[in-house]
């Protein structure tokens, strides 16, 4: 996105803001946002367009992230805490440490101390006893499948045999198979550009085949592997499975057909579509030969290096295994916000139960943040665990201080309530 497009953006959600129209303005500033996450100004202006104090907060610290001597952030925070907090509210206290780039090497050097900013920050969240803090997760009074150490379908929570292939609640397949890393890396990326780069060439080799050579049959020829290229690229892009065999493939016999030329040379004037005065022929041939095999040397060289991507770089990207779709934790994650954006794909893929999961650990690890236990109340009613649903959401609404949550949380609370009774 151009920079002349955010700062349009930019400008209508502060032209907003400033009429009151604050719901356009967020969607403005979101959108800026979106396109540049480091916009200071967008930032700030959206902590005056949200409506809760917890989304307020957020906005503002990101704004000192990016610049901490932003005074009215400053202010911004520091007036949310004169509000939201008394001497009588036990709070969460926290040490916020950002790491800034230095302007240049002589004031990493000379100025170290000024590549790290320190403050401290507090949750106006009062803190839950342990009693409240365990509401989230399974209690002595519930006996389902999260207080029973068994297998759990992914999908619906439904308890499972060793021998079950298929869950025999949603009949979803638990054998599934997926890529071993779930991100690709940069090795990929150098794999499907070596194939448009491929294609590329093979382009510019049938313009020069219509327009230098004459050779309509060739040029033909050079634009099907064009065509087979790009189509090779973008399949690596999305990672599709059948793009690396292939494409390994079609790397080994462009290395191949180009040797095989060099070895053996055979002559293609008999496809030409006619010739040129012989007068233009002497003075062009030189240069054209030279065009050739510039452009016939450097695919031989793409060539190679697309083989050797595909053969030593390229196979982790995608190897795949087979997993038993069953509830569990993920791996490499610390923080309750990585469990909570795991949980939020794992969501989106339809895994609600190992979504909860996720969103159990979640709370755990940062039980003054509501959106995870609102979340985690959401999955619960969703799986049909309804009195987990109900007295999840319930302690999260008696710690709720946001007139508009309590208003959301109350109405979530009456339709599970509906739900328990038409159940």
């Amino acid at each position: 996105m151009s920079e002349s497009g955010v700062d349009q953006w930019l400008q209508q959600g502060i032209t907003a803001v400033k009429a009151g129209n604050r719901t356009e303005g967020r969607e403005w500033l979101m959108k800026a946002l979106e396109a540049d996450d480091h916009n200071e100004q967008a930032w700030l202006w959206l902590s005056g367009a949200v409506s809760s104090p917890e989304d307020r907060r957020v906005c503002l610290e990101n704004v000192l992230a990016l610049n901490p001597e932003n005074s009215l952030a400053q202010k911004g925070l520091a007036k949310l805490e004169e509000t939201a907090v008394s001497p009588d509210t036990p709070v969460h206290r926290q040490t916020i440490q950002r790491q800034r780039t230095a302007v240049s090497t002589a004031q990493a050097l000379l100025y170290p101390e000024r590549q790290e900013e320190t403050w401290e920050w507090v949750d106006p969240t009062p803190s839950m006893t342990p009693g409240e803090a365990a509401a989230y997760q399974a209690e002595e009074t519930y006996d389902d499948v999260w207080t029973r150490d068994v297998d759990i379908c992914g999908y619906c929570a439904r308890e499972l045999a060793e021998e079950d292939a298929k869950c025999p609640n949603c009949q979803r397949n638990l054998l599934v198979k997926t890529f071993q890393y779930e991100k690709s890396s940069p090795n990929l990326v150098i794999f499907w550009v070596l194939l448009l780069g491929l294609g590329q060439l093979y382009l510019i080799q049938a313009i020069f085949d219509v327009i230098v050579e004459r050779n309509l049959l060739l040029a033909i020829f050079d634009t099907i592997l064009m065509g087979l290229f790009f189509i090779l690229a973008i399949g690596a892009y999305f990672r599709q499975v059948w793009a690396y065999p292939a494409g390994t493939l079609m790397f080994a016999l462009v290395l191949f057909g180009g040797l095989l030329r060099l070895l053996v040379p055979f002559d293609l004037t008999p496809l030409n579509l006619g010739v040129w005065d012989q007068a233009i022929t002497e003075v062009s041939k030189g240069l054209v030969d030279g065009l050739g095999i510039f452009l016939r040397g450097f695919r031989l060289l793409t060539a190679v290096l697309g083989l050797v991507t595909a053969i030593f770089w390229v196979p982790s990207d995608f190897a795949r295994t087979r997993q038993r779709q069953v509830a569990r934790l993920g791996r490499r994650l610390k923080t309750g916000r990585d469990y909570d954006l795991a949980a939020r794909r794992l969501a989106e893929k339809g895994l609600w139960a190992t979504a909860v999961l996720h969103w159990q650990r979640a709370a755990a690890l940062e039980p003054y943040r509501l959106p995870y236990q609102i979340n985690l109340g959401r999955a619960y009613a969703r799986l049909g665990f309804q009195q987990r649903a109900l007295g999840t959401i319930t302690a999260v609404r008696q710690r709720a201080t946001d007139k508009e949550l309590q208003a959301k949380l109350d109405k979530f609370i009456q339709t599970i309530r509906t739900t328990n009774q038409d159940g």
